[in-house]
């Protein structure tokens, strides 16, 4: 397989790609083979966290806090919450896929750093729980060693920002378009996410 191409395939509540990766651009192509919709999401963690830090720190308080929340208990949600460790912060989010329906392929270029990342996917199922919940993550290196790939060339520019929210740099034509998209700052949200 060429360096810089990444081919991730779910057939149900998992991910079937390479346990390490090259740093730089990488092209992923997710085919979801699978009954439900799902995407991907690279969580850079910070040094020293891992796969296990996930299913023991992190899934617990996420898990709670969302049962709570389809209880209509929301101040026990918050509480259940404010249990996820202090270093989660520090995670950074780098990029994925989109949405996917099922049977459905989904393209993404992306720049990843060297460092241990967690693949996943928490799409929220009708009884309020998430799809990393049921195993939808997986422990990715990615190696200092570089890819080579130059990034995608784009045919139109977004900046999103808390401010301006999204301003399109150019016009955008009808039919298959490469988008830049820059983040101008970000906010941290209590969905613990940013713009992205």
């Amino acid at each position: 397989v060429e360096s810089g191409i990444v081919k991730v395939r779910t057939q149900g509540m998992e991910f079937f790609v390479d346990d390490t990766l090259n740093a730089g651009w990488n092209t992923i192509t997710y085919q979801n083979d699978s009954q439900e919709v799902h995407f991907i999401l690279f969580d850079l963690y910070p040094k020293g966290k891992n796969a296990h830090n996930t299913k023991n720190e992190i899934l617990p308080p996420f898990d709670e806090g969302m049962k709570l929340i389809m209880e209509g208990d929301m101040e026990n949600a918050v509480a259940a919450f404010g249990k996820l460790p202090k270093w989660f912060q520090e995670v950074k989010y780098m990029g994925g896929t989109g949405l996917i329906s099922p049977h459905k392929i989904a393209t993404s270029t992306i720049y990843l750093e060297p460092g241990l990342y967690i693949m996943e996917c928490y799409v929220k199922m009708a009884d309020g729980t998430w799809h990393t919940s049921h195993g939808m993550y997986k422990e990715i290196i990615v190696t200092k060693e570089g890819t080579k790939m130059e990034p995608p060339k784009p045919t139109a520019k977004i900046e999103i920002s808390s401010t301006k929210g999204f301003v399109v740099k150019d016009s955008i034509a009808s039919g298959k378009q490469t988008f830049e998209v820059d983040f101008k700052d970000q906010t941290v949200y209590e969905h613990f996410l940013g713009h992205e």
